[in-house]
């Protein structure tokens, strides 16, 4: 009877992994699908597969994968036009990123934020993300996503005619890349 029981365990143990799985793949699958649908011009496709593929990584609590989606789904909507609710996606992954502590995650989205800022409300929001994402960037230790961030804080102030500010930052980036 007690292995009878240890065997009903192993088993539901075994089919949920087996199932969480699948799921997960099947996830990332229709990720795929959905960032081939936005690169070949179906935006509302790629968008509706986005929100597929969230609903089932929700379904087995993967959390990588969750902010990933937001993330993607924010990309999507800003590349609609709809920057609010492009935000509140990546705020959404954010939220997530920081409790997995997903540096480079952090990194990226803090940039998408940025590139939003600096576009629809202003380049001093959009330097105080940027730097956000230098500060995530570093501890993933991306000397890439570093340089970007600082690149990016340049041409934010090359927007507002800083221009020794920005060639600050330029040099920096160059610095990193070279």
């Amino acid at each position: 009877e007690e292995g009878l029981v240890e065997y009903d365990k192993v088993k539901y143990v075994k089919d949920t992994v087996l199932r969480d799985r699948v799921i997960t793949e099947k996830a990332q699958t229709i990720n795929n699908l959905a960032t081939l649908f936005v690169e070949t011009g179906n935006v509302s496709k790629g968008k509706e597969y986005h929100l597929k593929s969230l609903e089932l990584r929700k379904q087995v609590n993967d959390q990588e994968g969750i902010a990933l989606s937001y993330n993607n789904l924010g990309y999507v909507t800003n590349s609609q036009g709809n920057m609010k609710e492009a935000l509140q996606y990546f705020f959404e992954s954010l939220k997530i990123r920081e409790e997995i502590e997903d540096w480079k995650g952090l990194g990226q989205v803090y940039g998408n934020i940025a590139a939003i800022y600096n576009k629809q409300y202003g380049t001093k929001k959009a330097i105080e993300y940027h730097r956000k994402a230098v500060f995530y960037w570093t501890k993933a230790k991306s000397n890439t996503g570093v340089a970007l961030a600082l690149n990016n804080i340049g041409t934010c102030h090359l927007k507002e005619n800083n221009d020794d500010s920005a060639m600050y930052y330029y040099e920096k980036a160059l610095q990193i890349r070279v």
